[in-house]
């Protein structure tokens, strides 16, 4: 039933989300040409991009994959017989992003990529680690200083950002959504605009 509530309403899905956080992404950076500051919030809309991608890459249809080795085997135990014995549905808790990116790659043991195995070089798997520990400090913060050099920040996104748009190519992870040409769009203004740090 559509919502008849005059109040503004957020309704968004994995890969609007993905979609939202690239465009989040070009404003950090935008502001952060002026005010270096504002690159920890590009650091975090460009994590929460990658990791989304990342599960939208390797979700069957049943969308269970991207959970924690223990939550997808609880998730596969209630789809396959735990509605009809009366089981309680399980919690849903999301596998790290460093083990999302090792199932896009086929390398984890817990499940294959149903977009397909992609080919991740070192040097983007470094990337993304050091983006990730980036993050993670940021988000379960704790009162300190920080002190980032930025020099090699914009090669490093750009390459996060090819590993994006081949995980956008390969057909499996954006196949019904709406707006991919705005995904598109905004991936090509923002690898410009991180060629000219």
């Amino acid at each position: 039933m559509p919502n008849k509530s005059t109040k503004p309403v957020l309704e968004t899905d994995i890969q609007q989300d993905v979609l939202s956080s690239l465009e989040h992404f070009l404003v950090s950076l935008n502001f952060a040409r002026t005010n270096p500051r504002h690159w920890k919030w590009a650091i975090i809309s460009l994590h929460s991009a990658m990791q989304g991608a990342f599960a939208c890459h390797v979700f069957s249809t049943a969308n269970v994959e991207a959970f924690d080795k223990k939550r997808m085997a609880l998730w596969w135990d209630f789809l396959n017989a735990g509605q009809s014995a009366g089981k309680e549905m399980p919690i849903e808790r999301m596998a790290s992003p460093r083990e999302l990116l090792k199932r896009v790659m086929g390398v984890s043991t817990d499940t294959a990529p149903y977009g397909g195995v992609i080919a991740v070089d070192d040097e983007t798997v470094r990337a993304f680690s050091l983006i990730d520990g980036l993050r993670q400090d940021f988000i379960h913060f704790k009162p300190q200083t920080w002190l980032i050099y930025l020099d090699g920040f914009p090669q490093k996104a750009t390459l996060l950002l090819t590993l994006l748009e081949t995980i956008v190519d390969k057909g499996w992870a954006f196949r019904f959504m709406e707006g991919l040409d705005d995904m598109r769009a905004v991936l090509d203004e923002l690898k410009l605009t991180l060629k000219g740090w």
